[in-house]
């Protein structure tokens, strides 16, 4: 695992890139794209994730990680078989009595103003009866796997696991949105925020697709 601690998202963003660029293996990935793999597994922690959130190189700039964050949170558009939206406020789950949905944020603010050392404080995207070993052409399924929620020394701090994502052109949106939704979780429990941790299991970039934006940061 390599780790590294910044304040921002955006020097977060110019680490991840750097590694990437200068550190990787090139492996052809089952939908037959060519990619850019880190060496290991990667985690970040953010100390000030409010500050400073989108890299200048980035291709989302402001207005389009507005609207990603928008739709994180409110669930405004579905270009992919899944939102995150949905899995996390809407979470497709069945019960004896049929198929229902269940929103894993509101149950988890709930639970942090009940229990405020709680571990429990967690979402998932995952779900096996749409996800696993997929056969249809182009399905797609949730890179962003797992969020939790973990109040200590009087600040409340996020967790977010992905089990792969372009660092190109997906991180920038990716953690501006999920510290909105950090925001939000923090607001509502009436806790300030505190860390915000990123982990990539496969962090990577698809340097013939993208090789346009690519270039801005070589």
């Amino acid at each position: 695992m390599i780790s590294h601690r910044v304040p921002t998202i955006s020097a977060a963003h110019e680490w991840f890139m750097h590694n990437l660029i200068w550190n990787h293996n090139d492996v052809v990935t089952e939908d037959s794209e060519t990619t850019w793999e880190m060496l290991r597994p990667a985690y970040v922690e953010i100390t000030c994730p409010k500050d400073d959130r989108i890299h200048p190189k980035s291709s989302f700039q402001l207005q389009k990680c507005e609207e990603y964050a928008k739709q994180l949170m409110e669930g405004t558009f579905a270009e992919f078989d899944y939102t995150y939206h949905d899995r996390l406020f809407s979470y497709d789950s069945f019960s004896i009595t049929g198929n229902k949905t269940y929103n894993q944020i509101e149950r988890l603010i709930n639970h942090l103003k009940a229990e405020s050392n709680t571990r429990r404080a967690l979402a998932i995207t995952w779900n096996p009866r749409y996800d696993s070993y997929r056969d249809e052409e182009m399905a797609t399924v949730p890179c962003l796997q797992y969020i939790q929620f973990l109040y200590r020394n009087n600040r409340l701090n996020m967790i977010c696991l992905f089990r792969s994502e372009d660092m190109l052109q997906a991180f920038g949106p990716n953690a501006y949105g999920l510290v909105r939704l950090m925001e939000h979780v923090s607001t509502e429990v009436g806790v300030p925020m505190g860390t915000y941790t990123h982990i990539v299991t496969v962090p990577h970039l698809y340097p013939v697709r993208d090789k346009a934006d690519l270039q801005r940061w070589m």
